[in-house]
């Protein structure tokens, strides 16, 4: 009787056991099922947002749309090369800075950087930008810690500028 009763534990656990991996694997399968769609779906609206602005009502077809941090850098950062000939460069009461020209950013003093900041912080959010693009054109690079200021700046005064 201990032998039959023996067996049938076996012939049950054996079963449960066959069970429960037949369950394990399905669920292995599933999660990698779930991780690549999400995956290929992740990558698809990348793809088609291209991790660029699209370009809203109201705004210039050369200008960044100004809502995303990584078109605002690379917008902000760089200079046409149309304005690179020193014409359309406005001055912010900064022309103390064109010592700077072609000085490495890692280059500067801290009395460098201070006078980078209070020039920065004496004017209004809506002129940053284009302080930042005359800086660019003059060739004359922001300290790192100043340019991380002024872009963050820019991205709150763009967050809080009324939609059009």
């Amino acid at each position: 009787m201990q032998a039959v009763h023996s067996a049938a534990c076996i012939l049950f656990f054996n079963k449960h056991v066959q069970l429960l991996t037949i369950l394990v694997i399905s669920l292995i399968t599933l999660g990698v099922l779930a991780a690549f769609l999400s995956f290929f779906r992740a990558r698809q609206k990348g793809q088609a947002t291209g991790n660029e602005c699209t370009r809203h009502a109201g705004e210039s077809p050369e200008g960044c749309c100004g809502r995303h941090a990584t078109c605002e850098r690379a917008h902000l950062l760089s200079a046409s090369a149309s304005s690179a000939d020193g014409q359309g460069i406005d001055y912010y009461e900064d022309e103390e800075l064109d010592r700077f020209q072609s000085f490495a950013p890692d280059k500067y003093t801290e009395d460098d950087v201070e006078e980078f900041r209070q020039i920065l912080i004496t004017m209004r959010a809506d002129e940053v930008a284009g302080w930042l693009r005359s800086l660019r054109l003059r060739n004359i690079p922001l300290p790192t810690a100043v340019r991380d200021e002024a872009l963050q700046i820019i991205s709150l005064h763009n967050e809080h500028k009324p939609k059009q």
